[in-house]
């Protein structure tokens, strides 16, 4: 039977309070650790290697984080560059009412059943364009709200992103004394598993990140070049819509597929065909090389990392695109190691 003198529990309490109170302090800034551990730990061979190259930690740090700085803001100058154009060109026309909506497809008329159904409301649209939306008001209004809101998020977890990207900086230079001090928190709450159960959560982390998000942003780069050199209209909000829906293991075909048909439907033969050649091989791309990456020394489900995303992102929003599969995997992967110690 457990006994405790007034000591003991006067420890407890201050421990207890110590450790609540440290909580509080960090609570604000545990979106911003994780995205700069989870940065940290996914760039920390590219880190190592250029710090073999330079024999410069400060350096190599620097470098390794412009370079991952670049690899997302770079997009997202581009797509935001074509937002604000075509917005501020939506504007001007609905200003001086002068919005001239362009003509359908040929094929659009011809569809079953309700081709002729959108082609009449279209020429309803294009005649009486202003007199129409008159009538949804309401919907518009709530419509600009909800997308104010939502560009207002992702700048913001854009903004918090960047700054998490510095402070992974911090981290990869003094990532040998901090590799040694969380090994050692392993290996002190597990003697016998600790440092198995270290390098399980470092090898999760960066499997997840790099065969989930890094494979679909090559998609998305990839699909990036066909709808520009094809012509195909707002490539970089397609490619977001790319990054997104492969990330999500939907997979990029909800996207591409359309932008074959229209190709086939718009342009001559030869580009179509091109475009058509150069699509299919990135709509099949994660099924070759997601699961060699992930696969490295892991056997987490597909099912869980599935989960970790949808779950994340509806918990977290951006950030638990990221960290939701990686919390899942590093608990399946612990799980495990659980399982097989008893």
């Amino acid at each position: 039977m457990l006994s405790f003198n007034s000591d003991s529990l006067l420890k407890i309490a201050l421990t207890s309070g110590i450790i609540f109170w440290c909580y509080k302090i960090f609570a604000p800034f545990i979106t911003l650790i994780s995205w700069s551990i989870i940065f940290a730990v996914t760039v920390y061979p590219v880190f190592k290697f250029f710090q073999v190259k330079t024999e410069k930690p400060k350096s190599s740090a620097i470098l390794v984080v412009i370079l991952l700085l670049l690899s997302f803001l770079t997009p997202v100058y581009f797509i935001s560059g074509e937002l604000v154009q075509n917005i501020t060109l939506l504007i001007k026309s609905l200003k001086v009412e002068n919005l001239n909506l362009p003509d359908l497809p040929d094929f659009i008329p011809n569809l079953p059943l309700v081709g002729e159904s959108i082609a009449s409301y279209w020429v309803t649209l294009q005649d009486n364009f202003f007199d129409v939306i008159k009538n949804f008001k309401t919907e518009i209004r709530t419509l600009s709200t909800t997308l104010l809101k939502t560009f207002t998020n992702i700048g913001l977890n854009l903004l918090e992103i960047s700054v998490a990207a510095i402070l992974s900086s911090f981290i990869l230079v003094y990532s040998n004394s901090l590799v040694t001090l969380f090994k050692k928190t392993f290996i002190r709450v597990n003697n016998e598993k600790g440092a198995e159960i270290f390098n399980l959560v470092g090898m999760t982390i960066q499997n997840i990140a790099i065969g989930v998000i890094g494979v679909a942003s090559v998609q998305a780069i990839i699909a990036a070049i066909g709808f520009i050199i094809i012509g195909i209209p707002a490539p970089g909000i397609l490619a977001l819509l790319v990054l997104f829906f492969s990330s999500i293991q939907i997979g990029p075909g909800v996207v591409i597929i359309p932008t074959i048909i229209y190709a086939w439907f718009t342009f001559d033969f030869t580009p179509s065909l091109i475009y058509t050649i150069w699509s299919i091989p990135v709509m099949l791309f994660d099924n070759i090389l997601k699961p060699i990456v992930m696969s490295r020394g892991l056997s987490t489900p597909m099912i869980l990392i599935i989960i970790g995303l949808i779950g994340g992102t509806l918990l977290h929003g951006l950030i638990g695109l990221f960290i939701g599969p990686i919390i899942l995997g590093v608990a399946y992967q612990l799980y495990k190691v659980w399982i097989n110690e008893s």
